[in-house]
């Protein structure tokens, strides 16, 4: 066992910013978030803890992106740009991306 339960959030200022292991959590309910669907590029440059471009559309505050279907991670959208939380010690550090995307079937 790595940790019991799952951490919601750590509290900065007047926000909770929600934590890592809850947007990977099987409990969080599927509309506690607005969720963000990626392609395969834009998944790949959150990964990597770069800026990624979310629609005009997006409601502002902390956003659940999505990788086909399933969850990645949050960013804060802050309306001109989106703060990337995801870990950092986490993050893709290669610069090689495969030119297709893997697909691994269940």
């Amino acid at each position: 066992i790595m940790h019991a339960g799952v951490c919601l959030g750590t509290e900065k200022g007047k926000d909770i910013i929600p934590d890592q292991s809850l947007a990977l959590s099987r409990q969080l309910a599927d509309d506690a978030y607005p969720r963000v669907e990626l392609g395969y590029a834009d998944a790949i440059n959150y990964l990597r803890k770069e800026a990624v471009t979310l629609p005009e559309d997006t409601p502002r505050g902390f956003v659940l992106l999505t990788y086909r279907g399933r969850p990645i991670g949050f960013e804060k959208n802050i309306g001109n740009r989106a703060n990337n939380l995801y870990p950092q010690e986490w993050r893709i550090k290669s610069s090689h991306v495969p030119a297709e995307e893997l697909i691994i079937k269940n």
